[in-house]
């Protein structure tokens, strides 16, 4: 009996350390599972409440528009264009509002297009929070305020996203009628980023549904689609381009229409900037549907 006593109080101290331990990771758990959704946002929008630090270059073809919706919130956004044909809506990437992202909108612009774009919840001139439910809101209701003032039809609206937004894109083009999809660098859902960063989808664990799920949207989209990514991509893995490509329309898809241009031995940011020269040609094929002979390309 007193062996075991002994053996006992010799136990304490590590039990009492091993309830500490606990003691403190429940007290995180409570904590991350309170601000989930918070923190979540904030790892996913490093953008969020950035203010521009200068003004969107003058173009005599660039409008700005500031809409106010019901909660008091504004939406900023512009419309570069005089051309009589297609619309591109432009989701700009994700560090810095929409001023950053100009030469790549003029240089869209530049292939025959006319281009409207917004900036998010809290980025730049518009105000308000990036959650999911008010990026879509707000996607909807800039597009629907231009698409009236400018007279542009479904049928010529082509979406063209860049980086996280393509979850956003993907969201607004599945309640919309429109002509074709480009994605830039595409994220395949939270969860696929979440198992880039930790190895699994921490989510899961604080019972947060996937959300921004391009790969399962784009399963029902029969439009065209051009995918073009970085290979050495190191925010957005190359990998996920690929659950992107390979869920795309998966049924019915008789023509299989859509195309990928790996970039070789790039990164993420300023694809376009970067091999505009290299890129303008393809891109006009795909815009004016000529034929494209490959369904695949590296430049480099």
């Amino acid at each position: 009996m007193k062996t075991k006593i002994k053996k006992l109080l010799k136990k304490i101290p590590k039990i009492n350390i091993y309830f500490k331990i606990l003691f403190i990771l429940t007290i995180l758990y409570v904590f991350i599972f309170l601000n989930i959704e918070n923190i979540e946002r904030k790892m996913t929008f490093p953008g969020e409440g950035k203010q521009i630090t200068h003004e969107i270059a003058s173009h005599p073809d660039l409008e700005e528009f500031n809409i106010q919706i019901a909660d008091g919130n504004n939406i900023h956004g512009i419309y570069l264009g005089n051309w009589e044909w297609k619309t591109v809506y432009y989701f700009h990437g994700n560090w810095v509002a929409l001023p950053y992202f100009y030469k790549e909108i003029e240089y869209i612009h530049s292939l025959w297009v006319n281009v409207i774009a917004y900036d998010y919840p809290s980025y730049g001139k518009s105000t308000g929070i990036p959650t999911q439910k008010n990026i879509a809101q707000y996607s909807q209701i800039f597009f629907n305020d231009i698409q009236t003032k400018k007279d542009i039809k479904d049928e010529d609206v082509i979406i063209w996203w860049v980086s996280i937004w393509t979850a956003a894109a993907a969201d607004f083009a599945g309640r919309n009628q429109f002509d074709k999809l480009i994605f830039v660098s595409p994220m395949a859902s939270r969860y696929d980023m979440a198992k880039e960063m930790f190895g699994f989808a921490i989510q899961k664990l604080f019972f947060r549904k996937n959300s921004f799920n391009t790969i399962d949207t784009v399963k029902y989209f029969p439009q065209p689609a051009l995918i073009i990514h970085g290979n050495t991509d190191k925010v957005i893995s190359f990998s996920q381009w690929k659950s992107v490509y390979n869920n795309y329309w998966i049924e019915n898809n008789k023509w299989n229409q859509k195309y990928f241009i790996e970039i070789d031995n790039f990164w993420h940011n300023w694809i376009i900037s970067r091999f505009w020269t290299a890129l303008e040609w393809k891109l006009l094929e795909f815009i004016k549907s000529w034929n494209i002979k490959s369904d695949s390309e590296i430049f480099t």
